[in-house]
């Protein structure tokens, strides 16, 4: 048995919500203590209860006290315990970050999609403007500085908006890798994004893109299979086509993916996947005590409906603890080898972040033949005037 040794620790509160302390280490190592807070609630709950007004003006709080050496406990404000992942239910509306407020949700999707689609279709033609027909536009409400900074030597575009395309909501875009990129993209990385007519930045999260309720996040962006990146961005509604480009250090843009609109869907539940790793201690038959993945009885009555498994494909359960110090009794489908590791996985939702940017420069090279065609036109102006 490991000996476990009373230190002094200094917290620094980063939040506080309810019974749910988020706690720093000095060493910028975050535990997240929602299980274990039971142990040393009494302590802290007096201290909060008379210092709340000043954890709401901000003001820096630091605790001294003794307490023992923690586990890694993860609670529902971290990872959420999933007896099987298909069939357990989730709650798309708990714990939503603040950046869901500010969006928009339809009650029925697919019903509006309808109806502004089938709108579309009912404008007589005869009556649009057609290519190289001269019209005149009268906008309102724009400002004068808008038409002073406008340079007319390049084109002014402009997109009329379908009913609720100017609303902000979550926007679901179904990608492939293209085959020219080699490149290894990361989760959350800043990419460029030409959905429709809209050209912005963001960083979207990866998911898989299969059938159910809930999906598993990808880390990296698959090679050869479509997934769905998750994005805060205008709504815009399917089928639009989507291309994806990856600004290079030197400012050239790179295609990473193509694809088309999904949905717009802010329920859409994307999960992250954490691994707890213990070892069999004992093994007899089918019957093992497994040590090393908690380190207190709490936390193993908490996962106990959790399933385990194996890395060579052995399923079991938690029976029940043993003692006060992490052991726990486990029962397998077959006989275990003792170098075998049991596992258990817990799920974490995963949010976008607000980091959609519509003011997006153009590529380098394509600022280059601009002012390459630019130059043409005005030496071929001078000669003209020479002649």
């Amino acid at each position: 048995m490991r000996r476990l040794k009373e230190k002094q620790k200094v917290f620094y509160v980063r939040q506080w919500n309810k019974a749910k302390v988020c706690l720093t280490f000095e060493k910028k190592y975050m535990y997240t203590l929602g299980i274990s807070v039971l142990l040393f609630e009494n302590i802290v709950h007096d201290f909060f209860t008379y210092f709340h007004m000043f954890l709401e003006e901000g003001v820096e709080l630091y605790l001294h006290f003794n307490v023992w050496n923690l586990p890694m406990a993860i609670s529902e404000a971290v990872a959420k315990k999933l007896r099987y992942f298909r069939t357990s239910p989730w709650d798309s509306k708990e714990n939503l970050p603040l950046d869901y407020a500010r969006i928009f949700q339809f009650q029925n999707y697919r019903r509006t999609r309808k109806i502004v689609l089938n709108e579309i279709g009912e404008y007589d033609y005869t009556s649009c403007v057609h290519p190289g027909q001269y019209v005149t536009l009268q906008i309102d409400r724009v400002p004068i500085s808008l038409a002073q900074q406008w340079d007319e030597s390049a084109p002014m575009v402009l997109h009329q908006l379908l009913p609720h395309e100017q609303r902000m909501s979550v926007v679901n875009l179904l990608i492939r890798r293209h085959h020219s990129c080699t490149v290894p993209i990361m989760n959350k990385q800043k990419l460029i994004f030409n959905v429709g007519f809209r050209k912005f930045e963001a960083c979207p999260i990866f998911s898989q893109h299969t059938n159910g309720d809930k999906f598993k996040m990808e880390r990296f962006l698959p090679m050869n299979a479509c997934c769905v990146a998750t994005v805060f961005a205008p709504i815009t509604f399917p089928p639009a086509s989507v291309l994806v480009f990856r600004e290079g250090k030197t400012g050239e843009q790179e295609l990473v993916a193509t694809g088309s609109v999904l949905d717009v869907n802010p329920d859409r539940i994307v999960l992250k996947r954490i691994v707890l790793s213990g070892h069999p201690y004992k093994i007899n038959k089918r019957a093992v005590v497994c040590r090393y993945m908690f380190f207190h009885r709490e936390d193993i009555e908490w996962f106990k409906p959790v399933e385990l498994y194996t890395p060579s494909g052995h399923r079991g359960h938690i029976k029940e603890a043993l003692g006060t110090h992490g052991h726990m009794k486990c029962r397998f489908d077959k006989q275990l080898n003792a170098a075998d590791s049991v596992m258990m996985s817990l799920y974490k939702r995963v949010f976008p972040k607000w980091t959609y940017n519509p003011r997006v420069r153009y590529p380098f090279s394509a600022v280059h033949f601009i002012r390459e065609k630019l130059l043409q036109m005005e030496q071929t102006k001078s000669s003209m005037i020479l002649l």
